[in-house]
C-alpha cells in the first residue's frame, strides 16, 4: 500500500475539513442528485440539509445554465473523470442570483461527483 494514499484512520480528518472549510463544498451522484453538502454550501445557498439531498444539482442553476451542467455530466458518464471548472449562475433558495466558479472532481473508483464553489458574483455583471 502506498504510504501516501489515505487509510480509513484519516476518515475523520477529511470529513473535519468538509464540514469546517469557508468554500461550498458538495458530493452529487453521477446524473447530479445531490447526496451531501458542507455547511458553507448550506449556508451560501440557504437550503436546509434535509431539502438540499432531494435536489438535482441542476435545481441550482437559472434555467439558461442548465445545459451546461447536463453537457459535464454527460462526459462524466462517458468515462472522463478530470477535474473541470465551469462559471455558472445560481440561484439561492430565495431565488437570489449569483455567480459561482464550479470544480468538479468524478472520482474513479465510484460514480461520485465532488464539487467546489467559488462566489465570483463581484467580478461577474450579469
Amino acid at each position: 500500500m502506498d504510504k501516501n494514499q489515505p487509510t480509513s484512520q484519516d476518515t475523520p480528518l477529511f470529513e473535519a475539513f468538509f464540514e469546517q472549510t469557508s468554500q461550498p463544498y458538495c458530493v452529487m451522484k453521477a446524473d447530479g442528485s445531490l447526496l451531501k453538502a458542507n455547511a458553507a454550501f448550506l449556508n451560501h445557498f440557504g437550503y436546509d440539509a434535509t431539502v438540499l439531498i432531494s435536489l438535482n444539482f441542476s435545481d441550482l442553476l437559472r434555467y439558461d445554465f442548465k445545459s451546461k451542467i447536463v453537457e459535464l455530466l454527460t462526459t462524466f458518464k462517458q468515462g472522463v473523470s478530470t477535474t473541470n471548472s465551469i462559471q455558472l449562475n445560481c440561484k439561492t433558495a430565495s431565488s437570489k442570483s449569483e455567480w459561482y466558479d464550479w470544480s468538479f472532481t468524478k472520482t474513479p473508483s465510484s460514480d461520485l461527483i465532488m464539487a467546489t464553489a467559488y462566489n465570483i458574483s463581484k467580478h461577474v455583471a450579469d
